[in-house]
């Protein structure tokens, strides 16, 4: 939705949900419900999305959460 994807649900897939401490928000928890997606489009934020970029999964820039989650799930970048 906040990159403009429309994908038909025969697209994507259930991958893992991951529990942990949301960014820059001590002793808040966040829940990532993550998904496999087969082909992608052109990625376009809406005003909800102040920026994106693709990177590494052991960027240092990438929340907390997000490597716990590509660390414990790295099959998913593999």
């Amino acid at each position: 939705e906040e990159l403009s994807l429309v994908v038909s649900p025969d697209r994507f897939k259930w991958a893992f949900t991951h529990r942990g401490t949301a960014y820059n928000q001590p002793g808040k928890i966040v829940e990532l419900n993550c998904f496999l997606v087969a082909g992608s489009g052109a990625l376009k934020v809406d005003s909800e999305v102040y920026d994106y970029k693709w990177c590494r999964p052991d960027d240092s820039r990438i929340a907390e959460v997000v490597r716990e989650a590509l660390a414990r799930y790295s099959w998913v970048v593999e």
